[in-house]
């Protein structure tokens, strides 16, 4: 029997010992000077939430989406600890057809899609997927991905 993408993130999630990161990456202190003030950041794919709490502590609403239930526990624990309280977290797949209705249901205002090294570890059709819930969101202000290809290893 095989494992799914989502008992793998599970798995990985729910044994992690070390703490979520205090500050964001790169790309999200990046993004976070691009977004409009009134905004909600939608991390999708957000796993510890390291940019999902970055984002909130900078004072936008956000929302966590990732289709590991221990990878959201732990970025509502995390959250709770850290006594961040403009995150709220969705356990969803990304291919899940109410996702774009799920976020519109859950945000207000502008939305900032962000995705972080999500692309490149979802099959092609999870891909399509996401564009498609990008594409169907009304207040889509700013769609923000960083991803990997099989060109990285050559880069210098």
């Amino acid at each position: 029997m095989t494992e799914t993408t989502a008992e793998y993130w599970n798995r990985y999630y729910g044994a992690r010992t070390s703490p979520v990161p205090n500050i964001p990456s790169q790309f999200a202190a990046f993004v976070a000077l691009e977004v409009a003030a009134d905004s909600t950041v939608v991390d999708i794919g957000c796993g510890s939430g390291r940019d999902s709490l970055f984002f909130a502590n900078a004072g936008f609403n956000v929302l966590g989406v990732d289709a590991s239930s221990a990878a959201v526990s732990l970025c509502q624990r995390t959250a709770e600890e850290r006594g961040v309280d403009r995150a709220s977290f969705l356990c969803c797949s990304v291919d899940d057809p109410e996702l774009s209705a799920k976020i519109s249901a859950a945000t207000t205002g502008r939305i900032v899609v962000y995705a972080r090294f999500f692309l490149h570890a979802i099959p092609e059709e999870a891909e399509l997927a996401f564009l498609k819930t990008a594409a169907n969101l009304t207040n889509l202000d700013l769609l923000a991905i960083e991803f990997r290809t099989d060109r990285d290893a050559q880069q210098t």
